[in-house]
């Protein structure tokens, strides 16, 4: 009788795992959201084209800069690579061959299309993404 018992508690019951086979379908709508909310998401596939890029992450790359500068969270490398950044969109909205008025007007609308510094710099990720 002893044996029996022993016998029966030595065996391992057999547990059942669960299974993941169950698939979400997201929504376009869902979908736009992620998109925006993801980090480095940028909208930069808004602007209309490369001039209006170029000057949209100016002034994104431009943002960050001066805002991590001002409380030196910046090395002086990552600093420089910055304004590199920076010089090359800088380059691309001079080649568009636009007149200094004409850019100048655009960037004040840019500007006002996207006040939020942390808008900016989600853009600026994007454009930091988009030279890699």
């Amino acid at each position: 009788m002893i044996i029996a018992l022993s016998a029966c508690s030595l065996a391992e019951p057999e547990v059942e795992e669960p299974g993941f086979t169950a698939t979400k379908t997201f929504s376009q709508g869902d979908k736009e959201i992620a998109k925006v909310l993801s980090i480095g998401s940028s909208n930069l596939e808004v602007a209309a084209g490369p001039y209006q890029k170029a000057l949209l992450c100016e002034l994104a790359v431009q943002t960050i800069t001066n805002q991590l500068s001002s409380g030196e969270a910046l090395a002086g490398e990552q600093r420089t690579a910055l304004k590199q950044v920076q010089a090359i969109y800088s380059q691309r909205v001079s080649a568009s061959g636009e007149d200094e008025a004409q850019i100048n007007r655009d960037r004040r609308e840019i500007e006002l299309a996207y006040p939020d510094v942390k808008q900016r710099a989600r853009l600026a990720i994007g454009c930091l993404r988009e030279l890699t």
